[in-house]
């Protein structure tokens, strides 16, 4: 009696075990299904990057050059334009007290930080900020004296702007990357509050603002950083040519830039060109990101594909 009994017990779990895979069976091939299709989507998506006619400076819609990415409609808040003007008081605040610091100093001493990929780039972050600012001011003054405004006479102004935001992105990160490992380790030098400045707080805060901003991205975009990159290479080459001095009285502006060793100031300049590459992947990833998971820039409508649309 007690092994029929245990017998039976036996056969009812074995059943209801093969009832309960026969009802999740279903789920986890919908599961698996689901996550092949998003995969082969995400792949489809990722290799149409590649198609040449992203190589132009196209955009979907104007409003991402003047919307933050939590917008949900087309009306500029004031606290954006407030923030917009703090990002741009950062560059210009570090460019005060370096001027205020080299007040003193010869004019050749002024000068020689023209001479550095550093400067290069901060120039391209200040600029980046400087035309942002002066779009949402000027469609902030539209929207308040309520003039009709016609973003199509205004679309190089835009490609100018997605231009420069791609070339100061990929080379803020380039340039931090490249610092920390190329000069700070390499060369040994001091780490000081400038250094902090330049390359710590200017590529995070170009990040922060990325990811605040609702500007689009293509992986193709990265050949003016690459452009930036290559006239650096050139130009440092040329300084050394010259027999001009760097600040500190060497013969390179940097020691991994040294082309009195030739096969050394050609792996850092294909170190930067790697770390302009990587930097674009990264970027192109955390905009594949915002777009995924932030709230959309403008309210989705029937047959509008929304602000980070591209």
């Amino acid at each position: 009696m007690t092994a029929e009994i245990i017998v039976k017990v036996t056969r009812d779990k074995s059943l209801s075990e093969r009832r309960s895979t026969g009802r999740q069976l279903p789920h986890n091939l919908n599961q698996a299904e689901e996550g092949r299709r998003t995969y082969t989507a995400d792949m489809k998506t990722f290799l149409e990057e590649f198609a040449w006619k992203h190589l132009q400076w196209t955009y979907a819609h104007p409003q991402v050059f003047f919307l933050p990415q939590w917008q949900n409609d087309t009306t500029i808040d004031l606290f954006y334009l407030v923030y917009r003007t703090l990002y741009w008081c950062y560059f210009w605040m570090v460019t005060y007290f370096y001027i205020r610091i080299s007040w003193n100093s010869p004019v050749w001493i002024k000068l020689n930080a023209f001479y550095y990929y550093t400067f290069w780039v901060y120039t391209a972050c200040s600029l980046w900020a400087t035309l942002s600012l002066v779009t949402v001011t000027a469609k902030y003054i539209q929207q308040i004296n309520s003039e009709e405004i016609n973003d199509v006479e205004h679309r190089r102004w835009y490609q100018i702007q997605l231009l420069i935001n791609s070339a100061s992105m990929d080379s803020a990160l380039a340039m931090a990357i490249g610092y920390w490992t190329l000069v700070y380790l390499y060369q040994r030098v001091a780490y000081g509050v400038g250094a902090s400045l330049l390359h710590l707080w200017t590529p995070l805060l170009a990040l922060a603002d990325f990811m605040i901003t609702s500007m689009p991205v293509k992986l193709l975009h990265v050949y003016p950083s690459l452009i930036l990159a290559v006239a650096y290479g050139v130009f440092s080459f040329c300084h050394y040519l010259s027999g001009s001095k760097s600040i500190f009285g060497e013969p390179y502006l940097y020691q991994i830039l040294d082309y009195r060793k030739p096969l050394t100031a050609i792996s850092g300049l294909v170190a930067i060109l790697v770390y302009i590459v990587l930097g674009r992947f990264v970027v192109y990833w955390l905009y594949r990101l915002r777009k995924t998971k932030c709230v959309s820039a403008k309210k989705q409508v029937e047959g509008s594909p929304g602000l980070n649309s591209s």
